[in-house]
């Protein structure tokens, strides 16, 4: 009897000095996917994240293919991090395409627009990811982002646009704020489909 009380004791004991893992701050970034149903292409996924810190990873693979190729080690940036899907639910093949991304902070003010491109050829019924690309000097505030494909480019020459009016009415029923159509439009584009970014870059550069 005496053992079970130490033992008792002692989970108790834990139960009590040992934390419990909470929620963290990136578990309540919000994402709204704007997509119409007069678009080939739906934005299935997205997640982004705030790096705090950067370093560069040569692993033994990249040992190998960098004096072969001239490639530069693998790079982990500092800064504004994304992971975004899309999937091609119409019946032509699609040449190229820009999302849009608008950006608000955790004290729900507008912070920033910016566009994500890719040219490369989609075919019906596939999606496309891409992961992990920075942006310089990206804002950690944010927690809330509005997503719709903005443009898009069928290989027989059709070009899709989206209705910015009805972009703007959704953003504004959700937070309320009377968004210029202006805001709407993007200040820089990324481009998604690049591999070399950093090829004939220095390290420190980077930085």
């Amino acid at each position: 009897m005496k053992n079970h009380l130490i033992i008792l004791s002692i989970a108790i004991f834990l139960c009590v000095i040992v934390p419990v893992e909470g929620e963290d701050y990136d578990n309540y970034v919000k994402d709204y996917y704007l997509n119409e149903n007069e678009c080939p292409l739906q934005i299935v996924d997205w997640n982004a994240w705030y790096r705090t810190d950067d370093d560069i990873t040569f692993g033994w693979s990249d040992a190998i293919a960098s004096p072969k190729h001239g490639n530069a080690p693998s790079v982990k940036e500092a800064g504004f991090q994304y992971d975004i899907r899309i999937k091609h639910n119409g019946n032509v093949e699609i040449l190229a395409f820009q999302v849009n991304v608008v950006v608000f902070s955790a004290f729900e003010e507008y912070l920033d627009t910016f566009g994500i491109f890719q040219g490369a050829i989609l075919k019906p019924g596939k999606d496309i990811t891409r992961k992990q690309k920075a942006i310089y000097n990206g804002d950690n505030q944010f927690l809330t982002f509005f997503l719709w494909v903005d443009k898009v480019r069928d290989i027989d020459g059709k070009l899709y646009f989206a209705d910015l009016e009805s972009i703007k009415e959704s953003i504004e029923k959700k937070t309320g704020f009377d968004i210029p159509l202006d805001y709407l439009k993007t200040e820089y584009v990324l481009e998604i489909n690049s591999n070399t970014r950093f090829k004939d870059r220095v390290y420190v550069d980077v930085y």
